[in-house]
């Protein structure tokens, strides 16, 4: 039998009556004696179709065979970069890379819908704008080919996103504070002016108490003697003598 490899519709190599001829003059190529061939260290340039025929001893075809083999280079490293604005953030996933690739983007590990992947200046890439989004969020950036795959991830961070403004944030971070500030102070006058209630009337109490035990102290008190004296008889007294009223002399009537 014979054996006859062809590449492109060119002889490479062939086995007949057990001998191999290299055609190419390539190491890189090499033919088993049951007819396989071996490609070693594969480069970009052996892609191409290949084909294989097998003749009998009378050199009639016995079998043929097409191949297409195609050889792809590992896929490069992904990167993301973002925009960030008020209200929107711009994701952008690319690959210095064309040759028979596909890019995604994803978010956290979930395919975002939209855009389409476009090819320019030898770059691959995919973008998507985000409106009204909760950030921080993680996004993926998936590349491959039928030989090799690679994925970064990146946490995106946007302090400008969002329809607070900064103004507006401090503002209510100020009014918060400040309502915390006068809370406090309105429990510290209410506790003060109770305490100041409270110290009056003790003080007013205690003044009270001293009176009290001063009227005690100084008020005499009668005192029960061991034995009650006997009582003296009153003397009479004898009324003061009451005044006459003068007495008028007669004077002596004439005699008739």
């Amino acid at each position: 039998d014979e054996i006859r490899w062809y590449k492109d519709n060119s002889v490479i190599m062939k086995l007949k009556n057990n001998d191999i001829t290299n055609y190419m003059k390539k190491e890189a190529y090499n033919m088993s004696q049951n007819g396989t061939l071996q490609i070693h260290r594969l480069v970009k340039e052996d892609s191409g179709n290949y084909k294989v025929q097998v003749y009998n001893v009378e050199g009639k075809l016995k079998m043929e065979k097409n191949f297409h083999l195609i050889i792809q280079d590992h896929v490069s490293k992904p990167k993301i970069t973002w925009t960030c604005s008020k209200k929107t953030v711009k994701v952008i996933c690319e690959v210095n890379q064309t040759d028979k690739a596909s890019i995604h983007l994803l978010q956290n590990n979930k395919a975002v819908p939209g855009n389409k992947p476009a090819s320019a200046n030898g770059k691959l890439k995919i973008e998507f704008t985000y409106r009204n989004t909760t950030f921080p969020a993680k996004f993926q950036c998936e590349v491959k080919n039928d030989a090799d795959k690679k994925t970064v991830e990146q946490e995106i961070r946007c302090s400008e996103l969002g329809s607070l403004d900064i103004v507006l944030i401090l503002s209510i971070a100020g009014g918060a504070v400040f309502f915390v500030i006068f809370l406090a102070l309105l429990i510290y006058c209410i506790r003060k002016k109770r305490a100041e209630r409270y110290d009056e009337e003790e003080e007013e109490r205690s003044m009270q108490n001293q009176k009290m035990s001063d009227e005690l102290k100084y008020r005499d008190l009668p005192q029960v003697p061991a034995h009650a004296p006997q009582r003296q008889p009153r003397q009479q007294q004898r009324p003061a003598p009451q005044p006459h009223p003068p007495h008028q002399a007669k004077l002596p009537q004439p005699r008739p």
